[in-house]
């Protein structure tokens, strides 16, 4: 095998690595997540920030990201948050609209945070919505694995 297709074949499988890597650890920071403590929080602001992204079709629009920032307070100390989730909550209007009406400003609401670093902190750690596909990393991987192995073997 030339020393080209060699480097091609090796970028295409470090790329579904990193492909893979990417949706793999939000979603075991998500997982960890759910097993953090609790603590309630008070909504400071709630509301959509507009931004343009990609449909699924490769077209570009609108999108909206629902944010939120929230205080609570861990041993005595007060922490400032924006995270809801895990995923990417880049959402069409009304989803997004959704999200943001469940967290009210002055409301009282629950927030997990990290035991081991309290300023990370999550008001929905559960949620899947927004996480990323395993599907193009696991396809890259797989294409540089195949052809990496036809390579040793032929």
């Amino acid at each position: 095998m030339p020393a080209r297709d060699i480097i091609i074949t090796v970028l295409i499988f470090l790329t579904g690595v990193a492909l893979l890597w990417m949706p793999v650890k939000a979603r075991l920071l998500r997982a960890r997540a759910m097993t953090w403590p609790k603590t309630k929080a008070r909504i400071l602001s709630s509301g959509l920030v507009e931004d343009s992204m990609r449909t699924a079709t490769g077209q570009i629009g609108t999108g909206f990201f629902p944010r939120v920032t929230y205080s609570y307070k861990v041993a005595g100390k007060e922490y400032t948050g924006e995270r809801i989730s895990f995923g990417d909550l880049r959402l069409n209007y009304t989803d997004a609209e959704n999200v943001k009406s469940r967290f009210t400003v002055d409301e009282e609401v629950e927030v997990s945070y990290n035991p081991e670093n309290p300023e990370e902190a999550a008001l929905a750690p559960q949620a899947k919505r927004g996480l990323k596909s395993l599907i193009p990393g696991i396809f890259m991987f797989a294409c540089g694995f195949i052809v990496i192995l036809l390579a040793i073997i032929f």
